[in-house]
């Protein structure tokens, strides 16, 4: 604007000027227009140098608030994301802190309740001691009697089979006799179970390991339980598939086992009924099961069943005792020659016993310590 203003000003000038040529003073007059008009021409030039410092300067202001107000904006943010850090910062402290409290506070009854388990298990280490040591007393004294007593019982039958030979005995004292050696041979045989079975849990046995035929170890534990059998009109059905059944095992152990399952079907079997006997290979074992027509067992029974000394809820249907060491003592021997026994059953249907038993004993299963 202050440039055109001169310029409007410089041309008013112009239009003044006398228009006389003739003049006397012409020369004069013509010259000062031109000096003038170069003064102008200065004076705009002037303006425009001091126009474009003042718009330099003009956009080096506009610059300069530019930047401090980008500045500031940046402050702006840089102090919100401080504040809102250390907003961050401070509730995390006070979270920890919390936490903190939490685990110093879990810590405590932590230890509390480790000093607690500490103190229960010496308590039940103790416990155990002392159950431990009652229990090697009753197997002490229980080996004790057993061995007391097999003297005055051998005694009693030796003294009945002296009886037995006077010919002069009424039916009635051959009978008496015959009660008071099946009471003997009952005992003898509830001192043998103890005794074999104190042996089982003390691992005092020794495998003896021969080669025998299977089926062989069951006939004559069928002959030995015939007499129990024929009291009871039962009969003892046999089926041995694809035979011989030869294996490497310890015949008097297994004999045992094989017995005590037979005895046990023949005792819960009702008087006039069957019991099957069977034998068959299955892969690196032979399976011997004896299958019974007896009542059956129930699952809560089925928990306890190999248990020492447990108690059945079926009886024995000819009156015979039973002392709860067959099944355990049974369950004792087939892992000691590693086999596994198995029993299947539903009440009122009768049961069936099986052995697992494999083709040869590992060395491994020979090498417990023994007395």
């Amino acid at each position: 604007m202050k440039l055109l203003f001169a310029f409007f000003l410089s041309t008013i000038s112009l239009l003044q000027l006398p228009l006389a040529s003739g003049s006397p003073h012409a020369g004069v007059h013509d010259k000062a227009p031109v000096a003038k008009l170069e003064w102008q021409q200065q004076e705009i030039e002037s303006l425009k140098k001091q126009e474009q410092i003042n718009q330099s300067e003009l956009q080096e202001r506009d610059n300069q608030v530019g930047a401090l107000l980008l500045s500031l904006a940046t402050l702006g943010a840089l102090l919100f994301f401080l504040a809102r850090q250390s907003y961050r910062q401070k509730r995390m402290n006070l979270m920890l802190d919390h936490k903190n409290k939490q685990l110093k506070t879990q810590r405590v009854m932590m230890q509390r309740h480790q000093k607690y388990l500490d103190k229960k298990n010496d308590e039940l280490l103790l416990s155990n001691e002392a159950l431990e040591e009652q229990i090697r007393e009753k197997n002490e004294i229980i080996r004790i009697v057993a061995h007391d007593l097999r003297s005055p019982l051998n005694n009693i039958l030796g003294l009945s089979e002296l009886l037995a030979m006077d010919d002069n005995l009424s039916v009635d004292q051959r009978k008496y006799l015959q009660m008071i050696q099946k009471v003997v041979s009952d005992g003898d045989d509830l001192i043998q179970r103890l005794l074999d079975a104190d042996a089982l849990d003390q691992k005092h046995v020794t495998l003896e390991l021969k080669q025998v035929n299977l089926a062989a170890i069951s006939d004559s534990a069928i002959e030995s339980e015939a007499s129990h059998a024929s009291r009871k009109r039962i009969t003892v059905n046999v089926d041995y598939k694809e035979g011989p059944f030869i294996i490497d095992t310890d015949p008097r152990l297994i004999k045992q086992a094989i017995g005590n399952l037979l005895s046990n079907a023949i005792k819960f079997t009702p008087q006039g009924k069957s019991v099957s006997v069977r034998i068959q290979r299955t892969g690196e074992h032979i399976t011997w099961e004896v299958e019974d027509q007896g009542p059956g067992i129930s699952p809560e029974d089925r928990k306890k069943l190999f248990m020492k000394f447990s108690k059945l809820s079926p009886q024995p249907t000819g009156g015979e005792k039973s002392s709860g060491l067959g099944l355990s003592i049974v369950k004792k021997i087939i892992d000691r020659l590693g086999g596994e026994v198995h029993c299947e059953s539903t009440e009122g249907k009768g049961s069936v016993f099986s052995l697992q038993i494999p083709l040869s004993v590992s060395v491994e299963a020979n090498l417990v310590p023994h007395a």
